[in-house]
């Protein structure tokens, strides 16, 4: 279920709140070097990336003190994509 959008704008957002109505999780194998390194010239698209663009304000309801301030830069992984 999505938050109409000007009720959002009402409450400050600029991007409507939503539910989660239901998910379904597969099983499946990662390669180890998809999960530890990222190769020359690859991205990755990981939820990391997500996390770290919120608000310090989100980031701390999310992860009290671990992500307030951090950047892709703070990560391994993430800073060795391109």
């Amino acid at each position: 279920d999505v938050e109409d959008t000007s009720y959002a704008n009402l409450n400050g957002r600029a991007i409507p709140s939503c539910l989660l109505a239901g998910s379904k999780c597969i099983t499946y194998l990662l390669e180890k070097s998809r999960v530890v390194s990222v190769s020359q010239g690859e991205r990755t698209y990981h939820i990391f990336y997500q996390l770290l663009e919120a608000p310090n304000e989100i980031k701390k309801d999310i992860w009290e003190e671990g992500l307030v301030g951090a950047s892709t830069a703070d990560f391994n992984y993430l800073s060795t994509s391109s």
